[in-house]
């Protein structure tokens, strides 16, 4: 006898159907109490987390008044070198404190000179000139696409439909589907410049390291601080010699732009009075960078200070990274 051996038969196929509801009921119980038990897991991690995070919030907090002090006893009538207390990165349990100037790096802003500084007319044309060759020099150094330039000026000028020869203005953002377009005004942070056709791809640490949109108007980048690279696009006449210069720097501290022209140095006094008045020592705009770590979380500050005769201010201040390590 063939068929399913019992006293009132079911058919198989009804059995079968059986079986997998009852399959289908476990692995939805299975994945209610797995949900269950994540949501339980993470109410009991999250108090935990906050706490850790709020610790640090204060670890940094703490970074940056110790960096207001230092910037305040510091003697502002003269050059601000490397051989000043602030100039040094601090490190302590769970903390490193870093200030630099912010005319050491690059003003994307300084581009369009006639909307962004004292200066005018024929001195305004060629500062903006050699602002744009040295943003240039930077991007194509980092091997970023040609048409990279003419979209970051797009970006930031105030016209909002003429394109130059390789920009692009509302409708090539809008084109390609993307959820944005040009700000048309001066940058408020450095990492906008990632939105610009042609930047999307570049690396945040070189951006950073490069240029900011900080600090005094007018386009004059503090030689004891600028990293060799901004000297380089925006000073090639100082190429040469940017060796010695940054030796001399670490050694004594440049107290003048004209000590360029010092024996140590060797800037002939022709190409020092083709970039006289594109350098500087003194600073009033300060980024301070802090970086915490307590009980595995980890925070990246960025804080921007402001200093005068009299006092430290804070002007701005960008949570950069803020997160449990792996």
């Amino acid at each position: 006898m063939t068929g399913c051996p019992t006293k009132h038969p079911a058919p198989c196929g009804q059995r079968g159907a059986v079986l997998v509801l009852v399959l289908i009921c476990m692995l939805a119980l299975a994945a209610f109490v797995l949900g269950a038990l994540d949501n339980a897991f993470r109410q009991a991690r999250e108090p935990a987390l906050l706490t850790k995070e709020y610790r640090t919030d204060m670890l940094a907090a703490a970074g940056l008044t110790a960096a207001i002090e230092w910037l305040g006893h510091d003697d502002v009538s003269g050059a601000d070198t490397p051989l000043d207390d602030w100039a040094s990165t601090w490190t302590g349990p769970g903390l490193t404190v870093r200030i630099t100037p912010c005319n050491a790096r690059l003003n994307l802003n300084w581009a369009l000179m006639g909307e962004n500084a004292t200066i005018a007319g024929e001195e305004a044309l060629a500062a903006s000139a050699r602002v744009k060759r040295a943003i240039e020099t930077l991007t194509n150094d980092a091997k970023l696409p040609d048409f990279a330039m003419d979209n970051l000026l797009d970006w930031m000028d105030a016209d909002t439909t003429a394109e130059r020869l390789h920009g692009g203005e509302k409708s090539a953002y809008s084109s390609t589907g993307k959820p944005y377009t040009p700000r048309n005004a001066l940058l408020p942070r450095p990492e906008e410049m990632l939105l610009v056709r042609g930047f999307e791809n570049a690396d945040v640490r070189w951006l950073r390291d490069n240029f900011t949109v900080w600090g005094e108007k007018d386009p004059a980048i503090n030689i004891n601080f600028a990293p060799a690279s901004v000297m380089k696009a925006f000073l090639p006449e100082l190429e040469s010699v940017i060796p010695n210069l940054v030796a001399y720097r670490q050694r004594t501290g440049i107290l003048s732009p004209s000590d360029l022209m010092n024996d140590d140095i060797g800037l002939s006094r022709e190409e020092f009075l083709a970039i006289d008045q594109y350098v500087t020592v003194g600073s009033g705009t300060f980024q301070v960078d802090i970086e915490a770590e307590l009980e595995g979380w980890y925070q990246h500050m960025r804080c921007i200070v402001g200093r005068t005769n009299t006092r430290v201010t804070l002007i701005s201040a960008d949570l950069l990274e803020n997160r449990l390590r792996d």
